[in-house]
């Protein structure tokens, strides 16, 4: 299913796996397995493995609804809680939400991924144009307030502790592109529109800022000597897709959109460098850039 996820072009065979998946979740009991309050020592390590499975299906599913506006996980059709910020050893022990462990990505991950259900509610609830439009802005609001205010200190661009694990910094630019990609989700129902009508010219600006944060970060990675991850690739294309729409629809062109030019061109040497690279591994999860180089 994950790698279906990730290919251009293949999103029903996504949509199709997922239903399959989530199924089969159900009926393993991964949706009512509560919180670890619930847990006894002789079980915890099962049950806790069962909440990590579970959140991933939801966002998973809940970061496919700007694509396919329909989701099938319900919250309230479940009384899973987040996954304990724990460690993998025998006894998954919590520890606090500020320290790294293998988790701690993904459960931020999953404070972001709650918002798309409940904006896709709101939006189907109104009936006009402006009420969806609103509704599209208090979840920025939102998603924004969530990302300052709320990301463990450990994924926060502060001093990195030796002790911690090497993978940080990864995680950190990981995080910083993907809540870069979901503001774009957010908008995305206004998106083209807002560069031709005025009134809303708040998604445009915003979707630009956020394509260029994407594309800033893929600049830094490629100083990095770090692994290639597929959310470098698959939210460029999104980046350079939607920031390629202003000098096109520009009067005249100009300096301000040579720039966005660059950042297209970059985008597309980076994408191509990786197809590149990864050709020598025919079974890699990347295999998408050549049709992404081509789009």
């Amino acid at each position: 299913m994950t790698i279906s996820a990730h290919l251009l072009g293949h999103s029903n065979s996504h949509s199709v796996k997922l239903a399959s998946v989530v199924r089969v979740a159900q009926s393993l009991g991964m949706h009512r397995l509560g919180s670890e309050a619930d847990d006894d020592t002789s079980n915890r390590a099962r049950r806790e493995i069962g909440r990590r499975l579970w959140t991933e299906l939801c966002i998973q599913d809940w970061f496919s609804i700007p694509f396919s506006e329909s989701y099938l996980i319900h919250r309230r059709d479940f009384n899973t809680s987040k996954p304990m910020n724990s460690m993998d050893d025998g006894d998954m022990r919590p520890v606090p939400d500020n320290e790294p462990t293998p988790v701690t990505y993904h459960r931020f991950l999953y404070d972001i991924a709650t918002l798309m259900p409940q904006l896709q509610d709101d939006i189907s609830a109104s009936h006009t144009l402006y009420a969806k439009y609103e509704h599209v802005i208090r979840y920025d609001k939102q998603m924004r307030s969530l990302v300052s205010k709320d990301v463990p200190s450990c994924l926060r661009n502060t001093a990195i502790d030796p002790s911690w694990p090497r993978y940080i910094p990864w995680a950190r630019h990981c995080l910083t592109i993907s809540s870069a990609h979901k503001i774009i989700m957010i908008h995305r129902k206004f998106l083209w529109s807002s560069f031709t009508n005025s009134a809303l010219n708040f998604t445009r600006k915003t979707c630009i800022a956020a394509a260029k944060t994407i594309i800033r970060e893929q600049k830094q990675l490629t100083k990095e000597n770090g692994p290639t991850l597929w959310i470098y690739h698959a939210f460029s294309v999104a980046a350079s897709v939607g920031s390629s729409r202003y000098p096109f629809g520009a009067a005249q062109p100009n300096l301000r959109s040579r720039s966005y030019f660059a950042w297209i061109f970059f985008s597309i040497h980076f994408l191509t460098l990786t197809n590149e690279i990864t050709a020598r591994w025919p079974t890699t999860q990347l295999r998408f850039c050549p049709r992404a180089i081509q789009v």
